[in-house]
């Protein structure tokens, strides 16, 4: 019977590494991947911006050549692209804030099961 009960607990030992072993390597699986979406979006918001600033320079050269009548189309172009890339912004601040929303939400299943984010 003793012998049964060291059976069983080296069992219970043995399966509660692996489970251990599997949570440590879906957490890192996460955090992973959470790190590579974030490295992902700044990557696109980033080239998004040099586009944007792009067209803004050569919008600014082609104001300092036209008439009045361009300086005028170009400032509604200018003033167009300057609101996409206020709502690119935001539109960035709100994903910095899913991020850290999704990262707060693994860190409470994970508190919840008794397994620490670290």
């Amino acid at each position: 019977m003793v012998e049964e009960y060291g059976l069983i607990e080296e069992k219970e030992d043995s399966l509660r590494k692996y489970y251990d072993c599997e949570i440590n390597n879906i957490k890192f699986i996460i955090q992973n991947e959470i790190s590579e979406r974030i490295k992902t979006e700044k990557i696109i918001l980033s080239d998004v911006d040099d586009k944007i600033n792009e067209i803004m320079k050569i919008i600014r050269n082609e104001k300092t050549t036209r008439e009045t009548y361009s300086e005028n189309l170009v400032s509604l172009i200018e003033q167009y692209f300057s609101r996409i890339k206020k709502e690119i912004d935001m539109e960035r601040l709100e994903r910095e804030d899913t991020e850290e929303t999704l990262v707060h939400l693994m860190e409470e299943a994970l508190d919840k099961i008794g397994i620490p984010l670290a």
